[in-house]
């Protein structure tokens, strides 16, 4: 018979001083611009790793991991697009959100084109930077307060030089199939990488996003919106 010994677990208590001196070590690191876009790299790959891990673990293929210029990341990986797995796969990072909360107020938002209006005012406009045919190498909604949400961007895209969009060749990394229901509350699109197809939608006004599946997209865009959705039109700034 065998008896296993115990043994002592030693605890970690942080003191105060710890604990504040690493308060002001990230809000340090918040406040200086250079050292912050360090800082959000480190961050972002330690979220990415989250995504990562638990995504083999519920076993799923890991695929890839992708840095973006913007410091953003996407982590890439092959299995069931439904269940536990990719459920704890989500989970184990946080929602997206590319944008900022945007409420239209008592107005009620019209979509023409690739503009959202309120009472004949533009609010909003999608832009599509890079643009192919019928896809985009960045994917973005503007706002009339000046803020842009990026929704899309192929990894070497770099928002303070639109230019970039079209710098490299490839037959991924795009965005397309835009539309966006009537009531400006959901904007769909593709995108297409080497990963594969994935259809994404973005809520206008909470600034939030999510991969779904196509056939969430079809059940509201011909039942819930009885086909009133807009077909956006692809705007590039630096062509159009």
């Amino acid at each position: 018979m065998v008896v296993a010994e115990s043994v002592p677990v030693q605890g970690f208590d942080p003191s105060s001083g710890l604990v504040v001196a690493t308060g002001l070590a990230a809000l340090f690191a918040v406040l200086v611009d250079g050292l912050w876009r360090w800082a959000r790299g480190v961050v972002t790959i330690v979220h990415e790793a989250g995504h990562a891990t638990v995504a083999v673990l519920t076993g799923r293929r890991l695929t890839g991991i992708r840095l973006h210029y913007d410091t953003s990341g996407l982590t890439l990986s092959a299995g069931r697009p439904t269940g536990p797995g990719m459920a704890f796969t989500l989970l184990a990072g946080c929602a997206s959100r590319p944008g900022r909360v945007h409420q239209f107020g008592a107005c009620k938002p019209v979509v023409q084109g690739r503009e959202i209006l309120c009472n004949g005012s533009l609010v909003a406009a999608v832009e599509c930077h890079g643009r192919a045919d019928s896809s985009c190498r960045a994917l973005a909604i503007r706002y009339h307060d000046g803020n842009v949400a990026w929704l899309y961007q192929a990894p070497w895209f770099n928002p303070d030089r639109p230019e970039s969009a079209l710098e490299r060749l490839s037959a991924y990394d795009w965005a397309s199939d835009v539309e966006m229901t009537s009531d400006a509350l959901y904007l769909w699109y593709r995108t297409d990488d080497e990963a594969g197809t994935r259809w994404i939608e973005y809520d206008v006004q909470m600034g939030m996003q999510r991969p779904v599946e196509r056939f969430r997209i079809v059940e509201l865009r011909d039942i819930r919106y009885r086909g009133d959705v807009v077909q956006v039109p692809l705007f590039d700034p630096m062509r159009d």
